[in-house]
């Protein structure tokens, strides 16, 4: 014989209500199983099938729990009493969350953290790895050409006007060598209100006076300081007559033309770069990308100015051959850029290239000589092109672009289930030492079981797709392969950023809109919950 109620208390459970009460449904639904069992006896079935049938009425027993205390004491069962998947009392919640924070724990999974869609731009400085604490116990380690560079790393990219310039004369000062800095400090191209340029560029031109990159510093730095170059754009007749009327334009763009070789010092400053972040602990890619980008354009577009009004004057008063001297200086200073590892050079070179083999050509045919067959004809013409869009769009197309889409996707994803996760685990807690603290809290937690599950998911998306570039500073020997590989993976990750900032400001909307929707999510359920309430007494009154 059958105990059809120790079946149903093992099938059903515990259910946290007054015992009679529980005992009285037991009892109820025991009775219901023996009568369709009995049913099942009289039409000549087996007792094993009579049995099996009758416990086929009820295939979903959970829910029938559920159910039985939702009727009985009109509100949902505790979610630390219900025995689903995704229940709490179950431990493949707590594992996925263990799993999430396993990858937490792992270094290149940390690195790419730092560079979700939504956190901020990166930056080539920080202030604790380089603060004054940073930089007196660096002095005080007795390494002084480590405290040198980390000196010579503040002067490049300190926010702080006042500190870059103390810094700098620090580190040349503790190593000569550094003075190459000076370059960045003259501000050429932008100086600010008032700047004292003038300091750095004679301490420059002394420690290498041979560099024509020196002068074109000099000239900049000249071109801005002329209000007129504010005014009219570096092609017009206007700013033309401007620079050349000053004396300090013209006599820094001569001893540029008189100069014998061309040093730009971006190896150097990378090379710099690269080893302090290094030795400073941080070991970060998307750093170097962004302290590499903000090196020292080569000032090229004076080059070429300067260079066709000289070749032009030379042609005026007869001398040809002169004027073809002149392109010379411009083909040899272009081939030395198109040497250079970074884009911005080659694209230069390009440039002066193009823009000079048409002089040369119109120079050569005034002399009757074959332009197939010149030697700076051919210097120039053996400059590639170098095409910008067509550059960014292959490297929009390369597998590391596509890997940083799906890791800025993930990435999205990773925050929206770590904030619902972290919602769950803090009402979850709450409501094992409190079951009765909150309808909401225990429907928060009903509702919000999936995120725990999902997180490892969405960690183990953006992981696998960051690893492959999750490499060490030491394996970016330069910022062409630097940018090839690991700038094509860091536009991937932020092609969502980009398609939408130019319409809403996503990256200054992101955190306040989570707030609203969780307002709003949490306003809905309070309404919910007085709906509820409300309900019981309304008819108690009928």
């Amino acid at each position: 014989m059958l105990d059809w109620e120790k079946i149903v208390r093992d099938k059903l459970g515990s259910l946290p209500m007054d015992a009679s009460k529980a005992d009285e449904i037991v009892e109820e639904l025991a009775h219901q199983l023996e009568a369709a069992y009995q049913e099942e006896l009289a039409r000549g079935i087996s007792h094993a099938e009579a049995a099996r049938r009758s416990l086929v009425q009820f295939q979903d027993w959970e829910k029938l729990r559920r159910e039985i205390f939702q009727s009985a004491s009109g509100a949902r069962l505790p979610v630390w009493q219900q025995k689903g998947l995704l229940s709490p009392r179950r431990p493949v919640v707590w594992i996925a969350l263990a799993v999430s924070l396993v990858f937490l724990a792992l270094p290149s999974f940390r690195k790419a953290l730092h560079i979700l869609p939504f956190a901020d731009w990166p930056d080539a400085w920080s202030a604790s790895a380089f603060s004054s604490k940073a930089l007196r116990h660096l002095e005080k380690s007795g390494d002084t050409q480590k405290y040198a560079r980390a000196l010579a790393y503040v002067a490049l990219h300190s926010p702080d006007e006042q500190q870059s310039a103390q810094a700098a004369d620090r580190a040349i000062a503790l190593d000569p060598h550094l003075t190459w800095i000076c370059a960045k400090m003259t501000r050429a191209n932008f100086p600010p209100p008032d700047y004292d340029s003038a300091r750095w560029l004679k301490r420059l031109e002394a420690w290498d006076p041979d560099n024509a990159y020196v002068y074109l510093l000099a000239a900049g730095v000249a071109q801005t300081s002329e209000p007129k170059a504010f005014t009219y754009a570096p092609s017009t007749a206007n700013l033309r007559r401007a620079l050349f009327a000053d004396s300090r334009w013209r006599a820094s763009m001569e001893q540029a033309f008189s100069a014998k070789r061309w040093d730009d010092y971006e190896d150097k400053q990378f090379a710099l770069e690269r080893q302090v972040l290094w030795e400073n602990g941080l070991d970060r890619p998307e750093k170097l990308l962004a302290a590499s980008s903000a090196l020292p354009l080569p000032l090229v577009g004076l080059l070429q100015m300067y260079a066709d009004d000289v070749a032009e004057q030379e042609e005026k008063v007869g001398h040809p051959e002169q004027a073809l001297g002149v392109y010379l200086q411009v083909a040899a200073v272009a081939q030395q850029l198109a040497a250079g590892s970074t884009d911005i050079e080659h694209f230069a070179a390009a440039a002066l290239a193009k823009d000079s083999h048409k002089q040369v050509t119109r120079v050569l045919q005034t002399l009757g000589r074959n332009v197939g067959s010149d030697p700076t004809a051919l210097a120039l013409a053996s400059i590639p092109a170098f095409d910008r869009r067509g550059e960014f769009n292959r490297r929009l197309s390369s597998p590391a672009c596509r890997a940083g889409r799906i890791v800025g996707f993930s990435s999205v994803a990773f925050l929206s289930l770590a904030c619902l996760s972290a919602l769950w685990l803090v009402c979850a807690v709450a409501l094992r030492f409190n079951p009765d603290l909150s309808r909401v809290a225990n429907s928060t937690v009903r509702w919000l079981s999936w995120a725990p599950l999902l997180l490892p998911v969405s960690c183990l998306a953006v992981f696998l797709n960051f690893l492959p570039y999750a490499k060490s500073l030491a394996d970016y020997p330069s910022p062409h392969v630097l940018d090839e590989s690991f700038g094509a993976f860091f536009i991937g990750a932020f092609s969502l950023r980009y398609s939408i900032d130019t319409n809403i400001w996503i990256h200054r909307m992101f955190w306040p809109a989570i707030w609203c929707a969780a307002v709003c999510a949490v306003g809905i359920r309070v309404l919910s919950w007085v709906r509820s309430r409300r309900e019981p007494n309304h008819s108690a009154t009928e």
